[in-house]
């Protein structure tokens, strides 16, 4: 999934990256994770 789309998905509209996009490293709740992992397809 691209930052294009993770931006564009109220569910991760609190994640680190789409509001700070310039870290390499963050956090990822389970809960975004989730989210990230379904609209991947893999979840």
């Amino acid at each position: 999934m691209t930052l294009d789309e993770a931006k564009a998905e109220p569910r991760l509209s609190g994640m680190v990256l789409v509001n700070n996009s310039r870290l390499s490293v963050q956090p990822v709740t389970p809960e975004e994770w989730a989210v990230i992992m379904e609209l991947s397809g893999a979840g």
